[in-house]
C-alpha cells in the first residue's frame, strides 16, 4: 500500500459502520503524538441531511454558505435526537472537506461512517490527500449492539412510544438514528470506488480481528498508513483519550453509544456472535441483506500471521 498525502506524516480516514469497536480504534490511535482525531464529520453530516427529509420534507443542501437558516434547523432536528448540541456550519459537506484539506496537525485521522457518503454525488467532497481504511464487523454484532444502543437512546430523547418495549421494539421504524439497512451497502458502495478511483489495495480490518490480535493488527495498520506505532497505542488509562478528539459540536462522548469504551483500558476480547435463533428478527432481516456485502469485504481483511 502506498501513502497518497504529500505532506507530511499521515492522513487517514476509517470509514465504517456504526457498532463496529470504531470509538475503541480511535482511543487507540488517539495516543499517538501530533495526530488530530475528527470524529464523524461526514456522518453527522448525513444525519442532519437525513433528520431535515424525515421531518421537514426539505432537501438539505451541502452548501452552508447562502443556507444558514436550513443549517440552524438542521443542527436542532440533529440534536434533539442524539440529545447534543451541534454546531450548524459543521455539518455541511463542503466546510468538512475544506477543514480537512486545510488540517494542520502532522498526523490527521478521521473516523467516519460510510453512510455519511451514501450517494454518487456526495464523492466530490472526499477529501483529497487522504488515504482510505475500512473497518467491518460481523452484522449480527453490529445490528444486536445498534438496536440496543438506540433502544437506549431514543427512550432517553422520549421518541420511543410509552408502550414500546425491548422486546417488540424494530429499530428500523426509527431512520432519524440512521437507515440500518443501507449500512453495509454504503460501505460496500464507498470501498468500491476507492478501490476504482484512489487506491486499488486500502486495508479492510474486522473487528474480531482487532480484538483478537490488537497487537500485530495495530502494528500493521500503522505500518500500513505511516502513523507511528507505541506501546500506549493498545493500552490506555481509564477515561483518558490521548489527543482532544473534534466533534461536529460542543461535546465530547455521547453517552448512550460510549459506555464500554469509556471505562475500558484495552481493546477487549471479541464478542462471539448469538446464534441465528436468539437474535430479535429485525437484526435477522437486517443482517441477511447486508452478509453478502460484509462477506466481500471480510475476504479482503488485513490477514496476520498464526505466529503473530
Amino acid at each position: 500500500m502506498h501513502k497518497i498525502s504529500s505532506k507530511p506524516g499521515s492522513r487517514v480516514i476509517l470509514w465504517t459502520n456504526p457498532r463496529s469497536t470504531s470509538n475503541a480504534f480511535t482511543r487507540c490511535v488517539g495516543h499517538i503524538p501530533e495526530t488530530d482525531i475528527w470524529i464523524e464529520p461526514f456522518g453527522y453530516a448525513y444525519l442532519a441531511a437525513l433528520n431535515m427529509k424525515i421531518k421537514e420534507g426539505v432537501d438539505l443542501p451541502s452548501r452552508y454558505e447562502g443556507n444558514e437558516e436550513l443549517y440552524k434547523r438542521a443542527s436542532n432536528l440533529v440534536g434533539s435526537v442524539m440529545d447534543l448540541p451541534f454546531t450548524p456550519h459543521h455539518l455541511s459537506y463542503s466546510y468538512t472537506k475544506r477543514a480537512l484539506e486545510e488540517a494542520k496537525e502532522k498526523n490527521v485521522f478521521v473516523k467516519d461512517m460510510g453512510i455519511g457518503i451514501r450517494e454518487d454525488e456526495l464523492r466530490e467532497y472526499i477529501p483529497s490527500g487522504y488515504q482510505h481504511a475500512f473497518l467491518i464487523r460481523h452484522p449480527f454484532l453490529t445490528f444486536q449492539s445498534l438496536r440496543k444502543a438506540s433502544f437506549k437512546q431514543l427512550l432517553c430523547v422520549g421518541a420511543i412510544n410509552s408502550e414500546e418495549s425491548d422486546l417488540t421494539f424494530d429499530f428500523r421504524h426509527y431512520p432519524e438514528l440512521g437507515e440500518p439497512w443501507e449500512f453495509y451497502p454504503r460501505l460496500h458502495a464507498l470501498w468500491t470506488y476507492v478501490r476504482e478511483n484512489i487506491d486499488a489495495n486500502p486495508i479492510v480490518i474486522d473487528s474480531s480481528d482487532l480484538l483478537a490480535k490488537p497487537v500485530p493488527m495495530m502494528t500493521k495498520f500503522c505500518e500500513n498508513v505511516g502513523l507511528p506505532y507505541n506501546e500506549s497505542v493498545v493500552n490506555w488509562q481509564e477515561s483518558a483519550c490521548g489527543t482532544p478528539w473534534k466533534w461536529p459540536g460542543n461535546f465530547s462522548w455521547p453517552g448512550a453509544y460510549n459506555g464500554t469504551v469509556l471505562s475500558s483500558t484495552r481493546l477487549l476480547a471479541p464478542a462471539e456472535p448469538l446464534p441465528r435463533d436468539q437474535l430479535p428478527h429485525d437484526v435477522i432481516a437486517l443482517s441477511d441483506d447486508a452478509m453478502p456485502y460484509y462477506q466481500d469485504m471480510y475476504n479482503h481483511r488485513l490477514l496476520i500471521s498464526t505466529a503473530a
